[in-house]
């Protein structure tokens, strides 16, 4: 399994005109729907053969005026962390 994920809510090629994409990294709500989703699933079995969780990172967009609320609500969501760059 993987060792951690990275959600990429930052990326402005992921159809923002639907909603997708950076579109999703700039509303707050999304972004903790989305971290809850994935981190609620994002588990994995571990050395010893019981499941265990896998770290989950949201990737945030610059194109934001407030990144330390956006930030706050992955954190809501359960993210484990932010990445903030390109």
């Amino acid at each position: 399994g993987a060792d951690a994920l990275e959600l990429n809510m930052s990326c402005p090629h992921g159809m923002g005109e639907k909603g997708m994409g950076l579109a999703c990294g700039q509303n707050p709500d999304y972004v903790e729907d989305i971290c809850r989703w994935v981190k609620k699933v994002a588990v994995r079995k571990g050395p010893d053969g019981e499941m265990e969780s896998v770290p989950v990172f949201a990737k945030l967009t610059p194109n934001i005026t407030d990144i330390v609320d956006i930030a706050k609500r992955a954190k809501a969501g359960g993210a484990d962390g932010v990445t903030a760059i390109n």
